[in-house]
């Protein structure tokens, strides 16, 4: 239906490279602003992957526009050594002091360690050690272990 509406010739033609145009800069935007949410840990990379490709699906529906829309900005993560100079939270301290001593850890052993964080706290503070290079991952599912990179 969206291919039908952005396509065909005459008249109206003009009308519908307008809205198109539109649509392309609307849709770079709401990506921009998926990027941002991203790289700030508001949405995780699953959901982000889903509605990413969910608009990239629409934009090849209706096809590019006669004039190129906008470009903005592109949200991108910061260096890996450049965000290592950031200042650690007390509880990721406490989180990488514990995995120095103990060598390897899951969620469930931090939660000793911190009993007044809840385990979405402990994943938010460990993706974020993630993020930076200080811890590694290993396993899936419910045998995820945590240990210094």
């Amino acid at each position: 239906m969206l291919k039908d509406y952005f396509s065909g010739n005459g008249p109206a033609n003009a009308g519908r490279e307008k809205a198109k145009l539109q649509t392309f800069e609307d849709i770079g935007a709401l990506l921009n602003c998926l990027k941002l949410a991203r790289f700030q840990g508001w949405i995780n990379d699953i959901s982000f992957l889903i509605v990413f490709n969910e608009y990239e699906k629409i934009k090849k529906k209706i096809g590019p526009p006669a004039v190129p829309p906008v470009q903005f900005m592109q949200a991108s993560a910061p260096e890996p050594n450049v965000k290592k100079t950031l200042k650690l939270s007390d509880r990721q301290q406490k989180i990488l002091k514990f995995l120095k001593s103990n060598q390897k850890a899951q969620v469930m052993d931090l939660l000793a360690v911190l009993p007044d964080v809840t385990k979405r706290t402990i994943r938010r503070d460990l993706d974020e050690l993630l993020k930076t290079g200080r811890v590694a991952r290993e396993g899936e599912f419910n045998q995820v272990l945590y240990k210094i990179a």
